[in-house]
């Protein structure tokens, strides 16, 4: 009787989905607190003794961050951060004054809005500002956030924050200065005036000039400092 080959059966290869999402975690927030800057290339070993994980998690981290344009991947040389161009740039603020519009118009409609939450960040901030960047960065980021999540669209929350980390790619820690915080500041004002009064139509109008404001800042000084036009 003959014998039977032994069937080698290929099982895929499954990865530690907490390490992956370490790693992923690690790497959005060091782009986000300014560790890693436009252009910067990340090192697969670095990556792994710092958090302790093998290459493959280090490695499907990078190849998710690349399928989503944060990383880009180059052959021989691994993974550097991108770095927009003006015209992404432009396209990411143009849907952001859309979406964050709409989000304040939704936000002054919403009975349910913490009025007490926004009027307390407002407060909190004049109180505790100590001049730094990364200060104005955390109430900026907060601010946004908290009228996005009061708009009570679930799709539209989604969608903002899909946009948050190329944003951060412009590394706007580097960006922001005293002028463009102060001028920043006054345009929020009459967005928490109208959301407050309850007038969507308003709210929605001081939203989107003030995207288009800092739109303008951005493109401006992140072709200066990046060399990006």
């Amino acid at each position: 009787m003959a014998k039977r080959s032994a069937v080698r059966t290929s099982t895929p290869v499954v990865q530690d989905s907490s390490a992956v999402e370490r790693v992923i975690g690690y790497i959005i927030s060091g782009i986000r607190d300014g560790r890693f800057a436009p252009g910067q290339r990340l090192i697969e070993g670095e990556l792994q003794a710092m958090l302790q994980v093998s290459r493959g998690p280090v490695r499907e981290a990078v190849r998710r961050l690349a399928a989503e344009n944060i990383l880009q991947l180059e052959l021989h040389k691994g993974a550097r951060l991108r770095q927009l161009t003006p015209e992404e740039i432009n396209a990411i603020y143009d849907v952001r004054e859309v979406l964050e519009g709409l989000a304040a118009r939704l936000a002054a409609q919403n009975a349910s809005f913490p009025d007490d939450q926004l009027q307390a960040l407002e407060r909190e901030f004049d109180r505790r500002f100590d001049g730094t960047t990364r200060h104005y960065l955390a109430y900026n980021e907060e601010f946004h956030r908290l009228i996005v999540r009061s708009s009570g669209n679930t799709e539209l929350i989604r969608l903002v924050e899909n946009l948050q980390i190329p944003t951060f790619l412009l590394l706007l820690h580097i960006l922001v200065d005293a002028l463009s915080i102060k001028r920043a500041r006054a345009e929020h004002r009459p967005i928490v005036k109208a959301i407050l009064k309850r007038d969507g139509r308003e709210a929605e109008r001081t939203m989107r000039a003030h995207i288009r404001s800092t739109k303008t800042f951005v493109i401006k000084v992140a072709a200066k400092r990046f060399r990006t036009g």
